[in-house]
């Protein structure tokens, strides 16, 4: 005859079995997959790691200082004929003065709000159909402060980049101020041809500087052009990984609820069936922190440089990527120490509830007496090594 009550009983173990190894094998997908949603896809905590690695902006002000020469390229090259091109003007400059003028016309309570406010943008184009964010530089600051003697401060450090003049560049460039000549010798001239030069110049780029818009947009194309397929598949994807990253930890608790239904009948049944398993999940979290580590800086170029994604936004993120990906592998490690302390505490309290209830399980009733008839009821089995069932599992 079959024994029906050991086969469930040896399939409940092995169902345990298997969901204590899904347990495991989750426990580190899930905590990693939180943690680093909670720094990637949260606009928040992106601004505030910004703004502590602030240093880092640098490119975001180089890059923002050429979208902003380009636009004013556009603007003077219709009024002065193309005589004077601001592009060719700036081109001796090198990146240390570069650097120079963007820190001294870009103020950096301006760079905190533009970076804020691309970020805010680009969050929102991964819930839209858009074919690129919405990136707009609020321009009104930096007109302001060329208005204020920064203008000025821009042409000299731009003449005093040129090479000196010929004896012939100086003649074009005289013929040139006077309207006898066409082309424009980037060249530094002598006094006092230099000051005609600085003040002539000086007024045609700062014409160009104040002709341009108080928003300038940086994301290039139409603004309400649609995305095509390949990008509208990318945003999915990312919105797929956004709502893992953000829910997928549910599954741990609903993992062990049913390890408890299947399997766990004693205070000993919690120690080998919870507290053993959450310790593993918790020691291979740790061990996945190192291999995410390693493969964490492709992942997050690939997201920072997909497409519809600004250049602008693209530098911005991936310079700052190394101080947000640190803080989320930091807060792995701190959740997968607080998974082991858990393990062991489940683990221990177990091994100890068990065995004091083994001790206080009563005598074995006395043998029936010769001829006493005896009621033999079917009763649950016993569990193991004599432990009596007690509190939530009684």
């Amino acid at each position: 005859m079959v024994d029906l009550r050991g086969c469930l009983a040896s399939g409940a173990r092995f169902l345990a079995g298997l969901l204590a190894l899904l347990f495991v094998l989750t426990v580190p997908v899930s905590v990693v997959a939180f943690d680093l949603g909670r720094v990637v896809f949260s606009p928040e905590r992106m601004g505030a790691l910004l703004g502590q690695s602030f240093e880092q902006a640098g490119g975001f002000r180089r890059l923002a200082m050429e979208a902003i020469t380009g636009g004013v390229e556009g603007e003077a090259g219709s009024g002065d004929g193309g005589a004077l091109s601001l592009e060719g003007a700036l081109s001796f400059l090198t990146l240390q003065e570069r650097d120079y003028l963007a820190e001294r016309l870009l103020p950096a309570d301006w760079v905190r709000e533009q970076l804020r406010a691309g970020l805010d943008d680009l969050y929102a184009w991964v819930d839209n159909d858009l074919a690129r964010p919405n990136v707009d530089v609020d321009l009104r600051p930096v007109k302001e402060t060329l208005r204020q003697g920064g203008a000025d401060e821009l042409i000299e450090v731009v003449v005093d980049s040129w090479p000196p003049c010929t004896v012939d560049q100086v003649d074009v460039m005289a013929a040139q101020i006077f309207g006898l000549a066409e082309g424009f010798p980037f060249c530094e001239p002598p006094e006092p041809l230099r000051t005609g030069l600085v003040g002539i110049a000086g007024e045609a780029i700062k014409l160009g500087l104040y002709a341009l818009p108080d928003q300038l947009s940086v994301s290039g194309g139409r603004a309400d052009e649609k995305a095509d397929p390949e990008t509208l598949k990318f945003k999915e994807d990312l919105r797929l990984t956004r709502a893992l990253a953000r829910w997928s930890w549910l599954l741990l608790p609903a993992l062990l609820g049913l390890i408890m239904a299947v399997a766990i009948r004693t205070w000993r049944g919690m120690a080998w069936w919870w507290g053993l398993p959450v310790i593993l999940g918790g020691l291979l979290t740790l061990v996945a922190t190192v291999g995410v580590r390693l493969g964490a800086r492709a992942v997050i170029g690939s997201m920072v440089l997909g497409p519809g994604i600004p250049p602008i936004m693209a530098e911005v993120l991936q310079s700052v990527a190394g101080g947000w990906f640190t803080a989320a592998l930091r807060a792995v490690g701190i959740h997968a120490g607080i998974i082991l302390l858990t393990g062991g505490g489940l683990f221990a309290l177990g091994l100890w509830r068990g065995r004091r209830a083994q001790r206080a399980a009563p005598p074995a009733s006395p043998p029936p007496a010769p001829g006493a008839t005896t009621l033999v009821f079917p009763s649950e089995p016993e569990p193991p090594e004599g432990e009596t069932p007690t509190g939530m599992f009684g």
